[in-house]
């Protein structure tokens, strides 16, 4: 019994990350350079639909299509995981996980877990900032 990796990925330096990472744990990964929130954009469906760091890199006003693409990602009965910076130290709000929250509800996912730092944090790459991560389930 096998499975199969895909990321969907923003930028190319992102695409080099995700290799480098997955050839260092002897993972391969179907590596895709896709605009996430593009009309022409259509994905997959998946098990599991995992987001690190893409809302806060897209307009804010995108935020509610951006949900709405991870739930038609995912497969009735998948999990989806988002983990985003809410705030980073000197460019603003990023992220409102209300909203994010509400999106998912909206759209037939329950939260089974959310988290959301209140206080500044240093970053492996040396920024201050606040994160939130959300464990939801799309129900059909």
């Amino acid at each position: 019994m096998g499975y199969e990796t895909s990321a969907y990925e923003l930028t190319n330096s992102g695409i080099k990350v995700i290799q480098k990472n997955s050839a260092i744990q002897n993972v391969h990964v179907n590596c895709k350079k896709v605009d996430f929130i593009a009309e022409s954009f259509v994905s997959e469906k998946f098990n599991v639909v995992v987001s690190s760091g893409l809302y806060e890199e897209i307009p804010l006003n995108t935020h509610e299509l951006a949900t709405k693409r991870f739930v038609q990602s995912c497969l009735p009965g998948g999990t989806i995981v988002l983990r985003y910076c809410t705030e980073i130290k000197g460019r603003g709000v990023l992220a409102k996980s209300d909203v994010i929250l509400e999106h998912l509800e909206a759209n037939n996912c329950v939260i089974n877990y959310f988290n959301e730092l209140q206080d500044f944090k240093i970053s492996k790459a040396n920024f201050e900032l606040k994160h939130a991560t959300i464990l939801a389930k799309k129900i059909y």
